[in-house]
């Protein structure tokens, strides 16, 4: 599939600001307890929605120049993501989004997956690492699992994640296949994605190699062994502020709406001992489980 840029910020952000209503992404000033934004960092605490989209190209795929005096080609590296949604009101209250293919969808109803372990370099290259990272390129492993989406379908996800964790991990991916708990994206974060955040962003993930925001000191998903799951779902929140931005409605947590976290989700991941970030006292990271509990 060809590259198609992100739209959902731009449209959905025209579309608020006809009804009059003011975005600010703001990137919570936790220190003590890391501050997790869904596989992206927001530079600038204050940073407005409608300006935080980065200058950055979206990657291509150049062909190699044509010429009788040089035998040098060019090769660049193509990342193919999912189609953006463009959000409406009702969007952002009761998220339902259709998820669209980039892995070709199982065949039927029954969970599959597959791990390579280590990742191959061919993944490794199109996510974020890169020598500074705090994991060795080796200790990633690479799963394809299958996912119930809000559009009642079945789907392929990637995850990259800690060689340690990839099989537990993977078989709770395999209980919420089971239950029926709906995932909207799920897919490995590119520099692309780290260059452009977004203020719905909705991508399940794992591995990011980045810093956590607002401190010097390393995220624990540049270890690969946190995970964001649903982020619009189950939000960010310190303050008063919401990451995504856009996720407020998402706030209350006693809405019976499908995509948030729930306490038969919790359960499982206490069982291979990692912690959630709904259970912080400072702030709630209600996407967030990680095995240091951070």
């Amino acid at each position: 599939m060809a590259w198609i840029p992100p739209t959902r910020l731009t449209r959905t952000t025209l579309f608020l600001s006809a009804l009059g209503i003011g975005l600010v992404v703001a990137a919570c000033g936790e220190t003590s307890i890391e501050a997790e934004v869904a596989g992206v960092v927001l530079a600038d605490p204050q940073v407005d929605a409608a300006s935080s989209q980065s200058t950055t190209a979206a990657p291509t795929t150049t062909a190699a120049p044509s010429t009788t005096t040089s035998t040098t080609t060019t090769t660049t590296t193509t990342t193919t993501l999912p189609v953006r949604p463009v959000l409406s009101s009702e969007d952002l209250i009761d998220r339902r989004v259709d998820t669209h293919d980039v892995h070709e969808p199982p065949v039927d109803a029954t969970f599959v997956s597959t791990i390579e372990s280590p990742a191959s370099a061919d993944i490794i290259a199109r996510s974020t690492w890169n020598e500074e990272c705090p994991v060795a390129a080796t200790d990633l492993a690479y799963a394809e699992v299958s996912f119930f989406g809000f559009d009642g379908e079945f789907h392929t996800g990637e995850l990259l994640v800690h060689v340690d964790y990839v099989d537990p991990i993977v078989d709770i991916f395999g209980r919420l296949h089971e239950m029926r708990f709906p995932i909207e994206e799920m897919r490995i974060i590119s520099e692309y994605d780290l260059a452009n955040p977004s203020a719905d962003a909705n991508t399940t993930s794992i591995f990011t190699c980045r810093r956590s925001v607002s401190s010097s000191r390393w995220s624990r998903h540049a270890f690969g062994d946190a995970v964001d799951i649903n982020p619009f779902h189950n939000p960010y929140v310190s303050s008063g502020r919401v990451i995504p931005a856009l996720a407020t409605a998402y706030v209350d947590r006693e809405r019976n709406v499908p995509g948030v976290i729930t306490e038969e989700i919790t359960a499982m991941f206490d069982e291979i001992g990692w912690g959630w970030g709904g259970d912080w006292n400072r702030v709630k990271d209600w996407m967030h489980f990680s095995a240091t509990g951070g």
